[in-house]
């Protein structure tokens, strides 16, 4: 009876162990599922921060209190930008208003001017490509060189007299077959020529998206100063 009593404790205390072990699992769940959703929160503000530039960030914390949980997260994330940013902060407040947004205009204007340089850069360089690219294109008669976006069967039926009678003068079959050759031939012409007409496509393609682009951001430039010069005209009042 002894060793009876002894195996039900020995079962009673297993269970009660398996049980306090499985709750303790239970709570860890979702304590796992919420670290979990705070680290993704917190590399979603740190890659918003880091897209952000010094003057977009000095402009999203110009109004906020140096005590806002938003201002500490950057802090932690970014402890060398925090400190210039806050300090420009800090030297803003410090100034009047106009002067403030003067220099804010100010390095803005001047991240613009480096955008354009860097642009600017590499659009030589895909000047100086597009310029390879004819000389390459100019080694190929132009009469039977495909256009651009000119596909296979429109470049065949365009060049077919010439194909089928470089055909015949290569073989001496006739009627269809002479056709299926000539087209044979446009057709290694096309492929060795599309990935030169394909790269200067590209190039221009770029190009047209930045002269649009170019156009715009001149609009929105004209409009600002327009509404500049607006404001500056209109009489103050006094009280």
């Amino acid at each position: 009876e002894e060793e009876e009593e002894e195996e039900e404790q020995e079962q009673e205390q297993e269970e009660d162990e398996l049980g306090t072990g499985s709750s303790q699992a239970a709570k860890g769940k979702p304590q796992e599922a919420k670290n979990a959703e705070a680290s993704t929160s917190q590399a979603q503000v740190q890659c918003a921060y880091a897209d952000m530039t010094d003057e977009q960030l000095v402009s999203r914390f110009m109004e906020v209190s140096s005590d806002s949980s938003e201002l500490k997260k950057f802090k932690e994330e970014d402890p060398v930008r925090y400190l210039e940013v806050t300090m420009r902060i800090k030297a803003l407040k410090l100034k009047s208003p106009e002067e403030a947004q003067a220099e804010i205009e100010a390095a803005e204007e001047e991240r613009r001017k480096k955008q354009e340089a860097d642009i600017k850069s590499t659009r030589e360089a895909r000047l100086k490509r597009g310029l390879e690219l004819r000389r390459e294109l100019a080694k190929y008669p132009e009469e039977t060189t495909p256009k651009l976006q000119e596909g296979l069967k429109p470049f065949f039926d365009r060049t077919a007299a010439y194909w089928t009678e470089a055909a015949s003068e290569l073989s001496q079959t006739s009627g269809k077959q002479i056709r299926r050759d000539g087209f044979n031939l446009a057709e290694a012409r096309y492929l060795e020529v599309q990935p030169l007409l394909e790269e200067f496509q590209e190039l221009l393609r770029i190009e047209q998206e930045e002269d649009l682009l170019a156009e715009q951001e001149e609009e929105r430039r004209k409009r600002g100063d327009n509404q500049a010069s607006y404001s500056a005209s209109r009489p103050r009042e006094h009280k």
